[in-house]
């Protein structure tokens, strides 16, 4: 007979750190009769399912799973009571726990371009991450997370230093490739690299289009250098044929990218979708081509090493998959028919931005990826675990529902739930909200309103960008219906900045979105509290669109969202053996804590974030086991800058975090001091949760002689709301510095241990 058995994240952590296995042991001799000695271990046949096959048992029996070391003996018995079988068939048992082995963690959160290293070319490389393997080791963290790796060359620009806009979601970075560590090269050669690197290598901050230019121009040398006996190098053949499906497109990509000098697919006329046969014809005549498998060979063969590092210390790297990939991507080139490119990808108003996220990455044709059984993202999740051991999903929400915006609107405001049960014109009429469709889903204005926003400017933007309505109402005219017509007929006009934003905002003034598919149904928008539209209504018709709003955001889809994610994650989780954890900031509906409880996904919690809309603050002895929890993230102010903020807008709250939430007596300290920050980040790795992963930033924070000379802004990584933010941030200081400073390991070392994380 046979039993299968998908392990708790718990017993990956265990399997991965102390290299411990899985196996049964039970009430027959097949099973060892109880025996310590007798144990069958089981096999796995995916990165999660571990399988054992017994045919000479009888029924009934019992058994139980347990955790056993390199010798065979018993580490961890299963909690609870034993699992019974009658009779014999193909079985899946629930989850076991192991209660007795749960391993509370520590790690450090750092991008890989934010690493700093003496060889470095103004960027963080590959390599570095085997430095940062030992500052973990040396304070006893044991989980490294990075920010997402993937090649973002799309215009060599700053643009490109968005982490979150793959043009490939399995080629790697070519910038974080070291130049010193590919073979051939003469100490000439390295030698006029590093005169031009260390300059860019002193800089407080990256300087992307500097460093892009030096590093593609360097491996294009290196490339021509050597490339004379890649053919004789067996690993590299043995790369490019075991990639070969996704390596010979990137390359020609690349090239193509190149020849137009742009991405835009559409304007590639000599195939603006890819095709096998066309490709294999095209790509003869680059003479470069093969220079992009090169620098892919190279970035993947410094990642692994690194990982083998890692792995070899018990240390986890924890990767990061962005929910999206941009609308120009080789991935969207190679299959169309699995994306939506006429809508884009998003979020609604929150805490980090008021008119919501537009990220430009277009949605995901998900009946068309369950056709085979999303192939495409188990191939995605098995290229990552070749590096990493956990990951964490960008946006876990997007599996349930993703919040979706047209192309041809800029703010998230604009957007809607896909999939959700939009509500037919129909029905909002006998819910009792009587008005046109037309009054319901397109903005009116009154001269007054004009007045108010543009003041003197109010009869032009009027002429130019509204028509009569009718009841003394305007409404926009025809070259300005969306926002980025807009916000074109605004720069042909030389309209200011500050009247664009204007009328962008006064484009949003609808009670309705129209739905993507069926534009006679309709969608709630987001936010009512700041659109004119819902406070021009009077009380009785506020009381039934509240009805609809609240039925729509908070209960209508429910069940909904619960069945897609069920669809979609199960499936994901079982294609690799990482640690999953999710992204679960925002407007969280009911069912998203269900699925990630049910499915072992951790959580992310923040102090500062909490989940429960009644609180200030989250109270971090109470978050769950499952969880990992984190000062902030990439997309918030570092605990510096955070406390300075709060002390310019809100200081009466900041008092109660300080006197209520820390247990600090005496005058609220103007700018965070390091016995503070100490507080902060002790309190987060003494919580429950099994990762408690720090920035590097917070870390530095408690050290006043280790961010004393670094401003509070630089520390930050991203700025949401800022469409434009350049992620440029470095170390302050490098890691062979780092590891030689006793003092500063020495303290978070033990904060580590005492909070019981130190493995």
């Amino acid at each position: 007979m046979k039993f299968h058995l998908t392990i708790e994240p718990n017993a990956q952590l265990l399997m991965k750190m102390y290299r411990l296995r899985v196996a049964v042991v039970g009430s027959q001799g097949a099973l060892g009769h109880w025996q310590y000695n007798e144990v069958n271990v089981l096999t796995t046949c995916n990165g999660r399912d571990y399988v054992i096959e017994k045919n000479d048992v009888s029924f009934p029996l019992e058994y139980k799973y347990v955790m056993v070391d390199e010798r065979g003996e018993i580490r961890y018995w299963q909690d609870g009571d034993n699992y019974q079988q009658s009779q014999p068939t193909d079985h899946r048992d629930d989850l076991p726990l192991f209660k007795d082995a749960y391993p509370r963690v520590a790690g450090i959160v750092l991008p890989v371009f934010s690493l700093r290293s003496a060889q470095d070319g103004g960027v963080g490389e590959f390599p570095d991450l085997k430095l940062l393997v030992d500052v973990a080791c040396k304070t006893g963290m044991r989980v490294i997370q990075t920010l997402p790796v993937n090649d973002t060359s799309m215009t060599g620009t700053k643009a490109d230093s968005y982490p979150y806009n793959p043009l490939s979601v399995k080629a790697l970075n070519p910038l974080y490739i070291r130049i010193d560590d590919i073979e051939g090269l003469d100490d000439v050669f390295l030698g006029e690299y590093h005169k031009q690197a260390k300059k860019l290598n002193r800089l407080k901050k990256m300087d992307y289009e500097k460093v892009h230019q030096l590093k593609m121009e360097t491996l294009k040398a290196a490339y021509h250098a050597v490339k004379g006996g890649l053919s004789d190098n067996a690993s590299y053949c043995s790369f490019v044929k075991e990639n070969e499906d996704w390596i010979t497109p990137y390359a020609l990509y690349c090239c193509l990218r190149d020849k137009h000098h742009t991405t835009e697919l559409s304007k590639w006329k000599e195939m603006p979708q890819y095709d096998k046969a066309t490709a294999d014809k095209l790509i003869n005549g680059f003479d470069d081509a093969g220079f992009y498998a090169f620098v892919q060979y190279y970035a993947d063969k410094q990642l692994k090493d690194a990982s083998d590092y890692a792995r070899s210390k018990g240390v986890l790297l924890k990767g990061d998959i962005p929910i999206g990939v941009s609308p120009n991507s080789l991935d969207v080139w190679m299959q169309p028919e699995q994306f939506n490119t006429k809508m884009s990808a998003g979020a609604p108003p929150d805490y980090f931005s008021n008119k919501g996220q537009n990220w430009g990455f277009p949605t995901y044709n998900w009946d068309i990826m369950a056709k085979d059984g999303y192939d495409w993202w188990k191939n995605r999740l098995k290229k990552m675990e070749r590096y990493f051991d956990a990951y964490r999903i960008d946006h876990i929400l997007g599996f349930f529902r993703i919040w979706s915006v047209r192309t041809e609107e800029m703010w998230g405001l604009m957007g809607q739930f896909d999939k959700a049960k939009a509500y037919a014109y129909s029905e909002v009429l006998t819910s009792g909200l009587m008005m046109s469709y037309e009054e319901l889903t397109e903005p009116r204005f009154t001269k007054e309103q004009m007045a108010c926003l543009f003041g003197n400017d109010a009869d032009f933007m009027m002429d130019k960008f509204t028509i009569a309505a009718g009841g003394g109402k305007l409404k926009l005219n025809s070259k300005s219906l969306t926002q980025k017509a807009i916000y074109e007929q605004c720069k042909k006009l030389g309209v200011s900045e500050e009247n664009t934003e204007k009328m962008l905002t006064a484009r949003t003034w609808v009670l309705f979105i129209k739905d993507k598919n069926n534009e006679r149904e309709l969608h709630p928008r987001i936010a009512k509290e700041r659109n004119e539209a819902y406070n021009a209504l009077s009380d009785s018709q506020k009381a039934v669109y509240d009805r609809i709003y609240d039925e729509y955001f908070y209960h209508r889809n429910d069940a909904l969202w619960h069945d897609q994610a069920m669809m979609k994650l199960p499936a994901l989780l079982r294609a690799s053996g990482m640690i999953v954890c999710g992204e679960d900031l925002g407007m969280i509906p009911d069912c998203v804590p269900d699925v990630m409880k049910q499915l072992k996904i951790l959580t992310l919690e923040i102090q500062s974030m909490p989940k429960q809309e009644w609180a200030e603050f989250d109270n971090l002895s109470n978050v769950p086991y499952y969880a990992v929890c984190t000062t902030t993230t990439h997309d918030m102010p570092p605990l510096r800058l955070w406390w300075k903020e709060m002390m310019g807008y809100d200081k009466p709250k900041l008092e109660r975090f300080y006197r209520n939430v820390l247990g600090m007596q005496g005058e609220l300290p103007k700018s965070i001091d390091g016995g503070t920050a100490l507080v902060i980040v002790k309190q987060h790795l003494d919580s429950p949760a099994m990762m408690s992963v720090i920035p590097f930033q917070d870390y530095a924070a408690t050290s006043i002689r280790m961010s004393k000379d670094v401003k509070e802004k630089a520390e930050r990584i991203n700025v949401p709301d800022n469409p434009k933010n350049e992620w440029c941030y470095r170390m302050n200081v490098s890691l062979e510095d780092l590891l030689d400073d006793d003092a500063f390991l020495g303290s978070i070392k033990q904060l580590v241990e005492n909070s019981g994380r130190a493995i």
